[in-house]
């Protein structure tokens, strides 16, 4: 659960006293956000929570405040005919205090011009700066709006960072964009930071909003050499992520028994669009029947997002293997929404009942396959994994290698199923007209250094050996970016593999 920037104050219970009412967002990191609204009363000066109540699952929230002892929200959700991230039912409901609680008073509802696409891009205006010079820019923000800056340093190199606005409502986040470090996080609420740089790369620098009103805001950025005065304040903060580097790993042994050749053998075409896709990506193909794989950065790891969901149904549905019974009608419930339609909640409940992320982990052992870090915690969307994990673990479904028959084969429908808006990504240059199949999943998510957007599946050719198939990229400037980076190195795959021998 996590504080979202957007934020309103005034009088809720009559007392004239001023209380506050907030947006809490809760994810597993995976393909949406659980939006809920929270109020807090003041009562002489003391703060009093009161119970959330759920705006609902992957909503955008563009307005929230307090008039007339009420709380007025307005929001927007898809309509039912709408593409994915374009949202044209508009909802405009008020809330007020009923005791201790939040009760709904009325809900309206209008619907309003798709959500034009560039509202979802993460674009930010390069600083250029160099060491021993500064820059200043100003700016105004929306309640819960989001300025964007990148500047480049190189290690050792201290930038000097201060954000100036009314009471200190506009804060600071930095991190990484290669590495995807988070320097200052805007959980801080920092204001003024000095940070040493740790290696040379971009940064993201980021003025996040918490004011319920226009904001205006001045940013100072200064770049320093290592020699020039104070030594650091700053450190890398806690995350909800885990380290882009994880813990040493064994040597990756998904392909076990599999002859390893570069991308380039498969699609030239196809390897020199990835690497013209900086900053993240990382690609791999396992083709069973010819003992081959295909790699280019496989084991990159990256932020999983959705195609965690795909490791959480094969452990769910060895479990019942190994307890010698079916999968229940309850976990049958929750594994269709999750897999067909990429539903939070439900992976969220299945992610417990498991064993959360050591379960995960303990099965790919079992199998031999390597590159999966999970998350600790709930957060199942913040564990990582390597395209070669997600490509082994695929090409072992593929092969019979894992699962019994009847469970293999439930799995592969599940695949088969996502819905019509879903099945972008390594589907890209196949036609389904002439026969061939695709089982897909796929994981998006906007995380503070850019978009995580992941894509991985089973290709069935027409003609031709099928074969697994696993693309991953972090740090994106949109999901369209994300998408097309995977796209455009996906067509050119699968139109190449039916010729690789």
């Amino acid at each position: 659960m996590r504080l979202a920037d957007i934020a309103a104050f005034g009088d809720l219970d009559g007392n004239l006293a001023p209380d506050a009412t907030v947006v809490l967002v809760s994810s597993g990191g995976g393909s949406g956000t659980f939006v809920e609204l929270a109020a807090v009363r003041n009562e002489h000066g003391a703060a009093h929570p009161v119970p959330t109540v759920l705006l609902g699952d992957r909503i955008l929230v563009r307005e929230v405040r307090i008039e007339g002892r009420r709380i007025l929200v307005r929001l927007r959700v898809r309509g039912a005919t709408d593409p994915f991230s374009l949202r044209t039912r508009e909802i405009s409901r008020h809330y007020a205090l009923d005791g201790n609680s939040l009760v709904l008073l009325d809900e309206s509802e209008a619907e309003v011009q798709s959500t034009p696409a560039e509202n979802y891009v993460y674009l930010p205006v390069r600083l250029d700066i160099v060491a021993g010079s500064s820059r200043s820019v100003d700016g105004s923000l929306a309640p819960g709006q989001i300025a964007s800056y990148v500047a480049h340093g190189r290690a050792g190199e201290i930038l000097d960072l201060t954000v100036r606005s009314d009471f200190d409502n506009g804060v600071l986040s930095v991190s990484g964009l290669t590495d995807g470090m988070t320097l200052v996080s805007r959980r801080e609420y920092a204001t003024q930071r000095s940070l040493v740089l740790p290696s040379e790369q971009d940064y993201s620098i980021k003025v996040v909003s918490l004011a319920g009103y226009q904001l205006a805001f001045m940013l100072q950025v200064q770049l320093r050499a290592a020699s020039q005065g104070a030594a650091p304040t700053a450190r890398p903060t806690d995350v909800p992520l885990p380290s882009r580097t994880p813990s040493p790993l064994p040597t990756p042994s998904g392909a076990a028994g599999l002859i390893e050749r570069p991308l380039g053998d498969a699609s030239e075409a196809a390897a020199a669009f990835a690497r013209s896709r900086a900053p993240i990506w990382g690609v791999a193909i396992v083709v069973p029947a010819r003992g081959v794989a295909f790699a280019e950065n496989a084991d990159t790891q990256v932020p999983v997002a959705s195609i965690v969901k795909v490791l959480v149904l094969l452990v769910v549905l060895e479990q019942a293997h190994q307890d010698h019974r079916p999968v229940s009608e309850e976990d049958l419930a929750l594994l269709w929404p999750m897999v067909t339609e990429s539903d939070n909640d439900a992976t969220s409940q299945l992610w417990e009942r498991i064993g959360r992320g050591q379960a995960v982990s303990s099965y790919l052992r079992s199998v031999g396959v390597a590159g999966f870090t999970p998350d600790p915690g709930t957060s199942w969307g913040a564990s990582f994994a390597s395209a070669r994990a997600m490509a082994a673990i695929l090409g072992k479904l593929l092969n019979g290698e894992i699962l019994d028959a009847p469970s293999r084969a439930l799995a592969l429908r599940m695949l088969d199923a996502v819905v019509p808006e879903q099945r972008w990504g390594v589907s890209a240059g196949t036609d389904l007209a002439s026969g061939d199949r695709v089982e897909l999943k796929n994981g998006w998510y906007p995380g503070e250094e850019g978009w995580r957007v992941n894509s991985v599946g089973i290709v069935r050719p027409r003609a031709g050996d099928p074969y697994a198939i696993a693309i991953v990229t972090g740090s994106r400037v949109s999901w369209q970016e994300g998408i097309d980076t995977i796209e455009g190195i996906a067509a050119p795959l699968n139109a190449a593999m039916r010729s690789v021998h």
